[in-house]
């Protein structure tokens, strides 16, 4: 894994909490007053965290687009050239079905994807990568899902991407040479 996506885990919650609490130890003896900061922070945080009202004002401050409404479905193909379904993870080894599988995020997505499809009749790109660089790609167990657990057939596949910022930039480069330029996510 590269060094900035290890940083990276450690700059964003609760990565930097945990520090918070690690520093707090450290510096226990040599700055007593900033170890007691620095651990009521990290504690604090964590706390925080852990209460719904929190994770709900959290998820509100991330999702500002509301999902579309069922009455704007089957107009949904003059506004959008395709749908792009991002990867969520993946349940690795899952017993149930022998193999990987993707994530109870991701079928929600999956669901709601085809769903839009079915209703618009555009078509689908799944995004995501390898993780654990263990084939398949996110995209492929996403693809294979819509197609097995809900009758879609997904016409592109993205499956270099590690993260959302790659997902864009990658899902672009599948589309625009086919002239889709407006998408829903």
């Amino acid at each position: 894994m590269p060094f900035r996506y290890f940083v990276k885990q450690l700059l964003l919650p609760p990565g930097i909490l945990l520090l918070l609490l690690a520093l707090a130890w450290w510096l226990r003896r040599s700055r007593p007053r900033l170890a007691g900061l620095c651990f009521a922070l990290g504690l604090g945080g964590f706390w925080l965290m852990s209460l719904p009202v929190v994770v709900q004002w959290s998820a509100k401050a991330l999702e500002r687009e509301p999902a579309l409404a069922l009455n704007e479905w089957a107009t949904l193909a003059q506004r959008a050239d395709a749908i792009v379904v991002l990867g969520s993870g993946r349940e690795r080894g899952d017993l149930a079905w022998g193999a990987d599988q993707p994530t109870g995020v991701g079928l929600e997505r999956q669901r709601y994807a085809a769903r839009l499809a079915k209703a618009s009749g555009l078509p689908i790109l799944t995004s995501g990568g390898l993780h654990y660089g263990t084939p398949p790609t996110e995209a492929k167990l996403m693809a294979d899902s819509l197609l097995d657990d809900f009758g879609v057939t997904v016409r592109w596949q993205e499956g270099r991407s590690r993260t959302t910022w790659e997902n864009a930039q990658f899902s672009a480069e599948v589309l625009l040479p086919q002239g889709v330029k407006r998408v829903v996510v």
